[in-house]
């Protein structure tokens, strides 16, 4: 008793700033209370908060000393602080030597396995688990074993255990919640449900076995009444299930009963605030709020933190008068009691309603002066101030905040958040870092870091560093090592990335969480292979888990497939949202919309759909093409739900295509008004505004959402196209600079070149040619047009002799040495030029002027020189595989295509040829009628990019040319995924009026409809010599075949 004194006066010097009397009086409660880890973990933690580990580990390593020959415990403390402050080793060798000098301790081994387990050591973890023997606790190693299994994803197995352990354990709440998720896993929520239930039932009078039973049951008012009714019969006197009781009643509809019922829960608890916000909400439902009033004053007044009240109190109010009273009262109840401090948060979010913000500001800050030891008045005053749009003076009260608060990382994190919304990335990096020093292993930290670290000037050293920290604290935590593999992918390590995303969706199956990075990663690589082995794992891995089949619905290669996944994830969880979702976007790529809008009429919700799912009636009305009609229901939706953030920027999109500018910015204002501390709000309003023509208005609003999300590259485009327009090349230049680092790309350097240029700022014009010109890949559009504007601005001959220099040594993008070879024509003529490059190719060095050689002459429709150029430079050609490439192309764009199929006819000895490349040889081997080859080529092609679209429609015409009539209606149902470019789209119509015809024999007009479909040049025309003969011999009945030679 007298050590729980002492503990009580620590916590309370502690709380109020007398940090080291607190730190001594910590240390006199582990004395007194020598066997209570709480107590020792207490005395290391205030240690730990005032930098000294040193004396809290010396006095751990003592007390382990002193008691661990009676007991495992103080060395599992010990081991458990010193994995706090990563100190890993040590704790390793720590609980080696406790293992060793405890051989019988079960206890220990089974602790030891535990943290085996954590890290995914399986087999270290399975044998410390098979060396616990007596005196374990069974249970407890059958729980371990367990979870063994479960990792091992040996789901019968792990199951039994977990069936033995509840029954020697049958009220074992934990146990039974392990037991339900891997039945979930393996046979779904259904099943679960049901051995629940039968569990439940058996006990009827049990509490917590009927409460775990109503957190599982489905939101239905049949299965909901049942547990709430049993739990009321066994326990009448429960205030909680009265609440509920009262809470379902109104819902669904029986508002007197509802009203009777919270009566009767307030009588049982008049002191609980809950139980009177319980009774304003049903007479609210069923009176209207003046009936509700008297109910959420008693609630404020017995508890201003109590949030639900503040909220339906000032949020309900039906007018501006009423608004402001409420928010009156609100004010008043937190002056009158002594509150924790959630309630002054909440009164910040909800007083705008009725108050001015200024008017909040002075409030909050009156309260401050009286409490300025309550760290949420600090917060809720700055966040204030940060909406009224007085950044600065948020920033020195959080900096303020954040040195009184040491030993709270909320205060820090908010201090991060609010300078990062100011735009002061370096000061929210600091931090951020305090709040890590705390609490490493904070998810909303370490994904804050982490952002801030790669937004505008990445490190991604320094982000790996932190999520890997992050990691050792907390081992399984999916969503930390999805955010690890995604860096890997940032920096260009598939391996690492494709392990760590496979990690992470064995842990927990969300589809958005990393999977769009595995399927960038595989399709890079082509090795889509990879990707369809790990969607099939996962799928394995939980049979029975929704989720699980949601990551096919959403991401699966074939829309099918796909659907079917999704069709099982809702039958094994019915009001799973994801699952509608992804279901009715499969639907809606299969153009199937009417069986959208048969589903719609028919969800399980007992009443009210979802506004998500409801959403999808416009959608479907705006991808059929009516889109007036969809906005009109989009609107109506709006109207029911008009704090919804995805039907505001739905709405906002759809205005947006329509050009109904004025539309589209009304919806961004209200979507930033739901948002204001978002990026996105506010690139919509000023990509609206620059719509409209207001390019001065549009520049503030995106250069704040530059501020906001520095890695937004729309927001940068559009934020340079209106500087432009009204001349402000700073800020063309501070927009570039701040994607660069991050999105390098030759679309932000042209730019940057170009307002440069106008400018007359030559020196940086070049400078941003420079970075544009040394850019990865192959560029000619960006990289002309940059030349243009610095010719333009009259510094051609500076330019020219740049340009020279840049082609001797080989270096830069050819669009630069196309525009050299342009100007040198333009000045000297076409032949001059080109004596003039054929002696610069003896000393220019790499592939630059040989590949804009290449396209120059390829545009001024120079054959014989084209020829002569690839006669006598081919073998430095040969020698570059993107040369290579290229002079394919060349080739067959200028029809010459014998030249092609010999210049490309090692492609079989080429490691990973360029897909285009192939493309090219397909194009040049059909017009010369060389069928098999073309086929060999797109067997090989295929496998490596399954979506490479020129290759799918070359498959398509062998398909047809060997008359595989079933695979070949197979692929053209997979029509719907393609977005041909030009020539393709008559190529397909043919190929589909093709099939049409060996269904039909020549019937049904199909005859009259490929004649019309037949394409007369390009590459169709190849592909319909070879269909002619085996179209009117093959499939068309003898008795159609003479509608091939009639007129049309």
């Amino acid at each position: 008793m007298l050590g729980q004194v002492w503990w009580q006066w620590a916590d309370f010097e502690w709380a109020h700033g007398s940090r080291e009397d607190a730190l001594a009086l910590y240390r006199w409660t582990a004395c007194l209370l020598a066997t209570d880890e709480q107590a020792a973990r207490a005395y290391m933690t205030a240690c730990r908060v005032l930098g000294r580990e040193a004396e809290g580990l010396a006095f751990l390593r003592e007390r382990e000393h002193e008691w661990g020959g009676r007991s495992s415990a103080p060395l599992i403390t010990l081991y458990q602080q010193l994995d706090l402050i990563e100190r890993a080793e040590e704790a390793e060798a720590l609980l080696q030597a406790g293992l060793a000098r405890r051989p019988d301790d079960a206890a220990l081994k089974l602790f030891a396995a535990e943290q085996r387990l954590r890290r995914q050591q399986l087999d270290a973890a399975q044998a410390l688990v098979e060396a616990a023997v007596q005196p374990a606790h069974p249970a407890e190693v059958r729980i371990l074993r367990a979870l063994l299994d479960g990792a091992r994803r040996e789901l019968d197995a792990a199951l039994r255990w977990a069936d033995e352990a509840c029954a020697l354990q049958p009220f074992g709440l934990a146990l039974h919640r392990l037991r339900l998720r891997l039945l979930s896993r393996r046979d779904g929520q259904g099943a679960a449900l049901a051995a629940l239930r039968e569990v439940a039932g058996r006990h009827p009078a049990h509490y917590g076995l009927q409460r775990l039973l109503f957190d599982w049951v489905p939101d239905r008012p049949e299965d909901v009444n049942a547990v709430l009714e049993r739990l009321r019969e066994h326990h009448p006197d429960d205030a909680w299930t009265r609440r509920e009781l009262a809470v379902q009643a109104s819902r669904q509809g029986r508002h007197d009963e509802a009203v009777a019922t919270a009566e009767a829960a307030c009588a049982l608890t008049p002191e609980r605030a809950d139980a009177q916000g319980v009774l304003a909400y049903v007479l609210h439902r069923r009176d209207g709020y003046d009936a509700a009033l008297p109910a959420l004053w008693r609630a404020m007044a017995l508890d201003a933190d109590y949030d639900f009240s503040m909220r339906l109190l000032v949020n309900a109010a039906p007018d501006p008068t009423k608004a402001r009273d409420a928010v009156d009262r609100a004010a008043a109840e937190l002056d009158r009691q002594v509150v924790l401090g959630d309630g002054w948060l909440c009164f910040q979010q909800v007083a705008g309603r009725g108050w001015r913000p200024t008017a909040v500001a002075r409030r909050l800050m009156r309260a401050l002066r009286r409490q300025p030891d309550t760290w949420h008045l600090w917060v809720a005053l700055a966040r204030q101030w940060i909406e009224s749009g007085r950044a600065p003076r948020a920033r020195r009260l959080l900096v303020e905040a954040a040195r009184r608060f040491t030993a709270l990382p909320r205060v820090q994190h908010e201090l991060a958040e609010a300078l990062r919304q100011i735009g002061d990335r370096a000061g929210a990096r600091a931090a951020c870092e305090a709040v890590l020093a705390e609490s490493p292993g904070w998810n909303a930290a370490v994904r804050l870091q982490v952002d801030l670290l790669t937004e505008s000037q990445p490190d991604y050293d320094a982000a790996e560093r932190v999520v890997t920290r992050a990691l050792h604290h907390a081992h399984d935590d999916d969503d930390l090592i999805a955010l690890l593999a995604w860096l890997h992918e940032r920096r260009q390590r598939p391996d690492d990335a494709l392990r760590e995303a496979r990690r992470s969706l064995l842990l927990n199956p969300r589809p958005d969480l990393g999977l769009g990075m595995v399927r960038r990663v595989c399709e890079a690589g082509e090795r889509l292979h990879d990707f369809d082995a790990m969607v099939d794992e996962v799928e394995r891995s939980r049979p029975g888990d929704a989720s699980a089949w949601l990551v096919r619905a959403s991401q699966g290669r074939d829309d099918l497939e796909a659907l079917a996944a999704a069709e099982r994830a809702v039958a094994l969880a019915p009001m799973l949202e994801a699952a509608w979702i992804a279901r009715f976007e499969r639907l809606a790529q299969l153009s199937r919309h009417d069986e959208i809008e048969t589903l719609l009429k028919a969800l399980p919700w007992p009443g009210v759909a979802p506004v998500a799912l409801r959403a999808w009636e416009a959608r479907c009305a705006w991808r059929r093409g009516d889109r007036a009609g969809a906005v009109a229901r989009l609107r109506a939706l709006i109207a029911e739900v008009p704090d919804d953030e995805a039907l505001w920027r739905d709405l906002a999109d759809w205005e947006d295509a329509r050009d109904e500018n004025a539309a589209y910015l009304e919806a961004a204002q209200r979507l930033r008004a739901l948002l204001p501390h978002r990026g996105m709000p506010h690139a919509y309003v000023g990509h609206a505004l620059f719509k409209l023509g207001r390019h001065a208005e549009a520049v503030t609003e995106l250069r704040r959402a530059l501020e906001l999300e520095g890695r937004y590259l729309f927001a940068a485009r559009v934020l340079c196209e209106a500087a432009e327009r009204v001349g402000d090349t700073d800020s063309v230049e501070w927009a570039v600079r701040s994607q660069w680092a991050a999105e390098p790309t030759t679309d932000l350097a042209r730019r940057a070149v170009i307002a440069a240029s106008r400018a007359g700022r030559r020196d940086l014009a070049f400078e941003w040619l420079e970075r544009l010109v040394d850019l990865p890949g192959y560029d000619l559009v960006q990289s002309r047009l940059a030349c243009e504007a610095i010719d333009a601005a009259g510094w051609g001959q500076g330019l020219a002799a740049w340009q020279l220099a840049r082609i001797e040594r080989g270096e830069g993008a050819p669009g630069l040495a196309y525009h050299w070879l342009i100007a040198q024509a333009r000045r000297r003529g076409e032949l001059i030029t080109a004596f003039t490059a054929a002696r610069l190719l003896r000393r220019a060095q790499g592939q630059l002027l040989l590949r804009a050689l290449l396209r120059w002459l390829v545009d001024t429709e120079r054959d014989f020189w084209l020829r002569w150029l690839v006669r006598r430079h081919g073998d430095r050609l040969r020698a570059d595989m993107a040369s290579w490439g290229e002079t394919s192309y060349a080739l067959v764009s200028r029809g010459l295509f014998r030249d092609t199929v010999d210049w490309m006819r090692d492609w079989r000895d080429r490691a990973q040829p360029p897909l285009y490349a192939l493309t090219n040889l397909c194009i040049a081997l059909a017009r010369r009628g060389h069928w098999d080859e073309l086929g060999e080529v797109v067997a090989h092609a295929l496998p490596r990019d399954p979506y490479q679209e020129d290759m799918r429609l070359w498959e398509l015409a062998l398909l047809a040319a060997h008359s595989r009539a079933e695979q070949l209606e197979h692929r053209l149902a997979r029509r719907h995924e393609w977005s041909p470019s030009g020539w393709m789209t008559p190529a397909l119509a043919m190929i589909e009026a093709y099939a049409t015809l060996m269904r039909t024999g020549g019937r049904e007009g199909s005859v009259a409809a490929l004649r019309r479909a037949v394409i007369g040049d390009g590459p169709g025309a190849s592909i319909w010599r070879r269909l002619r003969h085996p179209a009117r011999w093959v499939h068309t009945a003898p008795a159609q075949r003479w509608r091939w030679f009639v007129p049309q």
